[in-house]
């Protein structure tokens, strides 16, 4: 894992409402350009957070900025803030970690898989990279504090992979899993014994594809796996929850 060089800036987009529920306010949020909202963590203080990709508001040269938007209980922004992670950087995950600290995940055809860590404020306080990985797709604080972070290799034999780190973004391990064919890795969540379990879907000898579903411990050993399917039909998994039996 590298080191991430982060840039600051200003300013951003999205839009929130209620599909199948009572809508109790409407916001739209950007610039005059293009902006995306693609997740949004609810923070310890019950304030809320969007992230997204702007092209209204990125540093020069680049097409679009992984941004961050912080809002009030009401809507109203407090701060919003982009990143300079080189050229065009797409986000996927967002997730509110301890301390209302943010975590953000996402890809950049540049530089691969990215991650950041940033303050209530939206400074970043580290940030991380790998070539090696296409995306960090995922992620998941453990009951540690420890974070987990999953996505997809680059290359053409895709494969599906996953980081821990500590608190501070020092690597602890990683994992591999692939069959020779596309394995793709969706979602993972923490386990409440401090591993995770992951999922996401597996090409079994051909075009058709399976649902897998997989359980590591804290050290990254794999516990148990499962995979699942209808011959000739195609199947995926897109998000894991942990249970309480």
């Amino acid at each position: 894992m590298d080191l991430l060089r982060p840039a600051t800036a200003i300013l951003l987009s999205g839009h929130i409402g209620g599909l199948f529920a009572q809508t109790f306010y409407d916001r739209i949020y950007g610039g005059f350009v293009n902006d995306w909202a693609h997740d949004i963590a609810i923070m310890e203080d019950s304030t809320f957070v969007i992230g997204g990709m702007s092209s209204s508001f990125v540093v020069p040269g680049n097409v679009a900025d992984p941004y961050l938007i912080k809002c009030s209980r009401d809507g109203h922004v407090m701060w919003s803030t982009h990143y300079d992670v080189s050229n065009t950087a797409y986000v996927h995950d967002i997730v509110a970690a301890p301390g209302n600290r943010i975590l953000i995940g996402g890809s950049n055809n540049n530089i691969g898989g990215w991650l950041l860590m940033c303050d209530a404020q939206g400074t970043v306080l580290w940030g991380r990279y790998s070539s090696s990985v296409r995306e960090f797709r995922t992620l998941a604080i453990a009951p540690d504090s420890a974070i987990y972070m999953g996505g997809q290799t680059t290359g053409s034999d895709v494969n599906a992979c996953i980081f821990k780190l500590n608190w501070t973004g020092n690597p602890l391990w990683s994992r591999t899993f692939g069959t020779g064919y596309e394995d793709r890795l969706t979602a993972l969540a923490a386990t409440s014994d401090g591993g995770v379990i992951i999922t996401g879907s597996t090409l079994v000898g051909g075009p058709v594809q399976d649902a897998t579903l997989l359980k590591l411990d804290a050290l990254g050993n794999v516990q148990w796996s499962r995979t699942y399917g209808i011959p000739g039909a195609g199947e995926a998994f897109k998000d894991v929850i942990e249970c309480q039996a």
